[in-house]
């Protein structure tokens, strides 16, 4: 588990990871691999969902990935159904995290499109200006 939270430090194109059912705590006996893991959360800008579901997660392992996604932008969906020994004051504050997340998220794609949608206009205007000074230059050459 400690190999996939570097992993995630370098990460550059990985946006979805699944890690459902996976006992990434040895039965509630090793954090080592979700404090890597929470530690790659803070700092990877790339990850966009992570399921996390039925992987053996208690209190100890909800606090260090509350604390970590209160500096992750990116991250939208993280799935930790299954989990019933988690916190459940860092579940909702994990929660409003993602909430914030997604808000950012849809804002930017919608500021996007609109982007994309004014230069395909102006590709058009452009197309037009110059088949309208085309038949310009023709109709003068005649």
């Amino acid at each position: 588990m400690k190999s996939i939270g570097e992993m995630l430090l370098k990460n550059i194109t990985l946006k979805v990871l699944n890690l459902e059912m996976n006992d990434l705590t040895s039965n509630g006996k090793d954090n080592s691999g979700i404090k890597s893991l929470a530690e790659a959360l803070r700092h990877n800008v790339v990850l966009t969902s992570l399921t996390l579901n039925s992987c053996g997660l208690g209190a100890h392992c909800s606090a260090m990935i509350a604390d970590a996604m209160e500096d992750n932008h990116t991250l939208i969906l993280l799935d930790i159904e299954g989990n019933p020994d988690m916190n459940i004051y860092d579940v909702r504050r994990i929660q409003d995290k993602l909430a914030e997340n997604r808000k950012v998220y849809y804002y930017e794609r919608q500021r996007e499109f609109k982007e994309r949608r004014l230069m395909q206009e102006e590709k058009n205007i452009v197309k037009n200006l110059t088949i309208e000074q085309e038949s310009n230059v023709s109709i003068v050459d005649n």
